[in-house]
C-alpha cells in the first residue's frame, strides 16, 4: 500500500459502495474529496474542501436563522397571550366593579 500514491483517495473514488477502510469508515465528506481529486488532482480536491465549508457554512446559518426566527415567534405568543390574559383580568374586575356598584345601590 506505501507503493500507491494517495491509496486512500485512489480506492474511495474507484470502489463507490466501499464503506470502510482500514478499519474506519468512509464518510461523504472523504468521498467527494477523493472523487474530486481523481478527477482534478490537488488542487480539485481544494476546491472541493472549500465548496463543503461553504455548504456547511450556509446551513449553519440557515439553523441560526430558522432558531432565531423560532425564538421570534414564541416571544410574540407569549406577548399576546400576556395580554390577552391582562385584557381578560381588566374584564373581570370590571364586571366584579359593576356588580359591586349594583349590590350597593337599593
Amino acid at each position: 500500500m506505501k507503493k500507491i500514491r494517495s491509496y486512500k483517495k485512489s480506492l474511495i473514488s474507484k470502489i463507490p459502495s466501499l464503506k470502510y477502510l482500514d478499519d474506519r469508515p468512509v464518510f461523504e465528506e472523504d468521498r467527494r474529496y477523493a472523487e474530486a481529486f481523481a478527477e482534478g488532482g490537488l488542487d480539485a480536491e481544494r476546491e472541493e474542501r472549500k465548496k463543503l465549508k461553504i455548504e456547511k457554512d450556509e446551513k449553519h446559518q440557515a439553523n441560526h436563522d430558522a432558531f432565531k426566527e423560532m425564538i421570534r415567534k414564541a416571544k410574540l405568543k407569549r406577548e399576546e397571550e400576556l395580554k390577552k390574559k391582562a385584557e381578560e383580568e381588566k374584564a373581570k374586575a370590571e364586571a366584579e366593579a359593576e356588580a359591586a356598584a349594583a349590590e350597593a345601590q337599593p
